[in-house]
């Protein structure tokens, strides 16, 4: 693992997980962060966010004042992964299971390579 803030950066061999984390880390009961894969072989690259169950209610329950997606009526985000802890191991686990069972393209957005 190696840092360059504001990501931190797993080298897993075949591909490299890049989590995009804030200045007080993340918060694994109710927080979402940024993932992206970036894979060596072909230099495709792929992101998601990784939510919390409370994390989808915490904003939920924002809305209702703020008024998006009908006051909180509903929940939506393209490319979302729901955990019920965030953190490093849950990411790193969830990740490679996805890569494993060939299901990290539907369930990440395919990004433009750099």
């Amino acid at each position: 693992m190696y840092s360059f803030p504001p990501w931190r950066v797993y080298d897993l061999g075949q591909y490299v997980v890049a989590i995009l984390e804030g200045e007080g880390g993340l918060h694994p009961d109710d927080d979402y962060v940024d993932v992206e894969i970036w894979f060596r072989e072909g230099g495709k690259r792929f992101g998601a966010t990784f939510f919390t169950l409370a994390n989808v209610a915490t904003l939920m329950d924002r809305w209702k004042d703020t008024g998006e997606c009908l006051a909180g009526s509903y929940f939506w985000a393209s490319h979302a992964i729901i955990v019920r802890r965030l953190d490093y191991v849950t990411i790193l686990r969830t990740v490679g299971h996805l890569v494993e069972t060939g299901e990290l393209a539907s369930a990440f957005e395919q990004l433009k390579s750099s």
